[in-house]
């Protein structure tokens, strides 16, 4: 990860800033790239800290899966998730990290289903307010629009839940968002990995700043 750090242009600098910014979200935010699930980020022009965001967040376990099979540290992790909710995956996809899909629209909703089906995974970035009103094409939905630097608020992320549909046929598989909620034993882990996070970067100096508005 250190030779991230040759170039003043990576957006890796922006990394203990973005960790900041989303607090305990950031573990949710880890385990769902870690398991290849389709992840969102809605945001409010300008895009810019969305679009950093995305590039971060598939390279935080593209170690973990680009690993060999054969070594415990390249192991996926299903247990993750219950086995009605897993995607298929291929040989080839379990050793690639979440594929960034830039700015979506609702008329890239054929893309994102094609992007699905192939179980790597993906992130993406949306203005497009009418996607919280779609769960069933993604996983998790970073809300960056309650993020704001003067009430100190931070992102609220969703998880997208879906109802079964009925065994006899009369009622349809129903997605909802449910809030992230966090126990006491994230505190711990999260306040470490920031603690690391500041002593890593310090080593290089800081990275230009970026509002946390979106």
């Amino acid at each position: 990860i250190e030779q991230c750090y040759t170039s003043k242009n990576t957006p890796a600098h922006h990394l203990p800033h973005l960790l900041r910014i989303l607090g305990l979200s950031s573990l949710t935010l880890y385990k769902f790239v870690l398991a290849r699930r389709r992840i969102l980020i809605f945001t409010l022009p300008p895009v810019e800290v969305a679009g950093v965001l995305a590039w971060l967040s598939s390279d935080l376990c593209r170690e973990h899966h680009m690993a060999p099979r054969n070594q415990a540290f390249g192991t996926i992790a299903p247990s993750l998730f219950p086995p009605s909710e897993q995607i298929p995956k291929s040989h080839k996809s379990e050793q690639e990290s979440p594929n960034v899909l830039g700015m979506v629209t609702l008329n890239d909703l054929e893309r994102l289903e094609r992007e699905s089906a192939t179980g790597r995974g993906w992130i993406a970035c949306t203005t497009d307010a009418l996607f919280m009103e779609r769960p069933q094409y993604y996983d998790l939905i970073i809300d960056l629009t309650t993020s704001t630097p003067y009430k100190n608020s931070r992102p609220t992320l969703h998880l997208s839940k879906c109802t079964p549909a009925s065994t006899n046929g009369k009622k349809k598989a129903s997605y909802k968002l449910e809030t992230v909620r966090f126990t006491w034993s994230d505190v711990k882990l999260v306040s470490a990995v920031f603690q690391f996070s500041r002593n890593t970067y310090s080593r290089f100096g800081s990275g230009p700043n970026l509002t946390e508005s979106s």
